[in-house]
């Protein structure tokens, strides 16, 4: 949520919520506009991660495209949580 706060701050950055719509609708093309948008490999992984948390059934997806270390260790929490990632959640 904060990251969608601060992302959204920045006129030129990423759109968390259009990123979230494509990411529900399996535009992977629409995600990685938004997610070149980002300024530094830091944010990028930080507005995946939140996708994940957001989306967690798409989170094995996204957390394969984290580049920090950080971001791979906060992904494995996600991916590791099954009961988020099926059907009904």
């Amino acid at each position: 949520m904060i990251l969608g706060l601060v992302l959204a701050c920045t006129p030129d950055g990423p759109d968390l919520e259009a990123a979230l719509a494509a990411v529900r609708s399996g535009n992977d093309a629409a995600l990685k506009l938004e997610l070149d948008k980002a300024a530094d490999p830091l944010a990028r992984d930080m507005m995946l991660l939140e996708l994940a948390t957001a989306e967690p059934t798409a989170g094995g997806k996204l957390c394969a495209a984290v580049s920090t270390t950080y971001a791979r260790e906060k992904c494995v929490k996600v991916i590791g949580r099954p009961h988020l990632q099926g059907p009904g959640r």
